[in-house]
């Protein structure tokens, strides 16, 4: 079975909060953001890290077992 995606996950997340599917294509299209209080209780309820709405489409792109190619990028 394959692992599943930060989007897959973070999807998954999103629906359980109360978001419909329209708004989680707009959230990872970045043309829309959750509100402060809204993202502080994905914070609270589902450990989604708050950092990640500063540039989701980047956080989309990587991919879980990516993570060193995405460090040695930001460290050069």
């Amino acid at each position: 079975m394959k692992p599943k995606t930060k989007r897959q996950k973070l999807k998954e997340k999103l629906l359980a909060f109360g978001y419909s599917e329209e708004s989680i294509k707009k959230l990872f299209q970045a043309r829309q953001l959750p509100p402060l209080d809204k993202a502080f209780a994905l914070h609270d309820n589902f450990g989604v890290n708050i950092n990640i709405w500063r540039d989701i489409k980047s956080y989309l792109r990587e991919d879980d077992t990516k993570k060193g190619a995405h460090n040695a990028r930001q460290s050069s």
